[in-house]
C-alpha cells in the first residue's frame, strides 16, 4: 500500500470546528493531526466536527487519538462528532470504537452533527 500523506484542513462555523482529513491517517501522520486538534482545544474549541470523507485508511494510532480527543473533550464539557465515513474508514471504526461512542458520535448528514454538537 503507498502511503498518501494526511492532510488536515480546519475550519470555524459558529462554535464547531470542521476539522477535514484527507488521505491515509497513520502512525507517521497521527502526531500532526493531535498537534492540530490540540491547538485548537487550546483556544477554546469545545464542539468537533470530523469530515472523514476524503480519508481513505485509519490505523490503530488513528483510532487511538480519537479515542484520546473524546477523553480530552469530556473532561472539557465539549463534543466530537464524525461525517463522511469512507468505507474501509467505517469498517475499521466500526470494529475499533467503543459502542457507545458510535451510538452518539456517527451521523450521516453534516446537519445532524451540528445540530448534535451545538446542544
Amino acid at each position: 500500500m503507498s502511503s498518501e500523506q494526511v492532510g488536515i484542513n480546519i475550519q470555524e462555523e459558529g462554535n464547531v470546528t470542521i476539522i477535514n482529513v484527507r488521505g491515509e491517517l497513520t502512525l507517521l501522520d497521527a502526531p500532526e493531526l493531535k498537534k492540530t486538534v490540540d491547538a485548537a482545544v487550546a483556544k477554546g474549541a469545545r464542539r468537533l466536527l470530523f469530515d472523514f470523507e476524503l480519508l481513505t485508511f485509519l490505523d490503530s494510532s488513528g483510532i487511538g487519538l480519537l479515542l484520546r480527543f473524546h477523553a480530552q473533550l469530556r473532561k472539557l464539557n465539549g463534543k466530537i462528532a464524525y461525517i463522511n465515513f469512507h468505507k474501509n474508514v467505517a469498517n475499521t471504526m466500526q470494529k475499533a470504537l467503543p459502542q457507545q461512542i458510535r451510538d452518539t458520535s456517527y451521523f450521516d448528514s453534516a446537519e445532524k452533527a451540528k445540530e448534535y454538537l451545538h446542544i
